[in-house]
């Protein structure tokens, strides 16, 4: 029997004018590693096998710093890499496993605990219930910028939480409100860069542009995310042999470990700007 499949895992709202908090709320730093959800031999993720339709059990995956800290009771939290992005934690635990948790990289493993799983308390006390048990818990920004929980409206929230983020350049931050709801705030970032070349599409967009390679000094990324009218003007540009050299502006989440940008996603393009001008300062 897999013990992980009836096991719930919050939902997170795209903090927007549609979805705010309607209770008072705390506000925690969003990790960039894996959701797991723990207990004494058992480590489940959110991801269900396509194969055998079940969650894959990786307690036996974790370096012992990590599996020691489990109790009986539940817990879920995110085991991410210090200092990286959830695309290294999978690395990080491979190169555990060969070299007998030596790596430099998997010292760094952590994990980050956000809630008591079979239990229901306001988020505050949650908090101080895991860290009395002795759990890491994540950078509260309430203890920096005021009271223990946020009344709804006492402060411009998307703005605190963007100009925060972007000074500790972090991934965002997860508000947990007294009603039990969460949401999700993400830091995304600009830069321009140069078309250098692009990827075939496929399925619907065969003979089309699937992916635009773009650079800004060093710095390289293959960009998506282009609206079918942009793709078909972009396709156009592209058999004209106009496309190269274009410069164009790319959201983007973060930079990844590996130096390429985590995301990126086609915005317009700017012919207000010349190729000179993108360089890596940007990032």
């Amino acid at each position: 029997m897999n013990l992980g499949q009836n096991l719930v895992f919050p939902k997170l709202k795209t903090l927007s004018d549609k979805h705010r908090p309607k209770t008072p709320f705390i506000v925690e730093e969003k990790l960039d590693g894996e959701s797991l959800i723990l207990w004494k031999g058992h480590a489940y993720g959110r991801r269900i096998s396509d194969v055998t339709g079940e969650r894959e059990n990786k307690w036996d995956q974790l370096p012992l710093w990590i599996t020691n800290l489990a109790r009986e009771v539940k817990v879920h939290g995110e085991l991410h890499v210090e200092g990286w992005t959830a695309s290294d934690v999978k690395s990080a635990l491979k190169e555990g496993r060969e070299t007998n948790w030596d790596g430099e990289l998997c010292k760094l493993l952590r994990f980050t605990a956000y809630r008591l799983h079979d239990f229901t308390y306001p988020p505050i006390v949650a908090r101080r219930m895991l860290e009395a048990q002795g759990w890491a818990i994540p950078e509260l920004l309430n203890h920096i910028l005021g009271p223990a929980t946020w009344p709804i409206g006492a402060v411009d929230t998307d703005e605190i939480l963007y100009s925060y983020a972007i000074a500790r350049d972090i991934e965002g931050w997860v508000l947990k409100a007294e009603d039990g709801e969460w949401f999700k705030y993400k830091v995304e970032r600009t830069a321009d860069m140069v078309v250098v070349g692009f990827k075939e599409g496929n399925g619907k967009y065969l003979g089309q542009i699937g992916a635009l390679l773009c650079q800004a000094g060093e710095t390289e990324a293959a960009v998506g995310g282009m609206t079918d009218a942009e793709r078909e003007l972009l396709t156009g540009m592209a058999d004209k042999g106009v496309l190269n050299g274009t410069v164009v502006e790319v959201k983007y989440q973060c930079i990844a470990a590996q130096g390429g940008l985590r995301h990126p996603r086609f915005i317009r393009i700017r012919e207000d700007k010349n190729a000179e001008e993108c360089t890596d300062a940007q990032f």
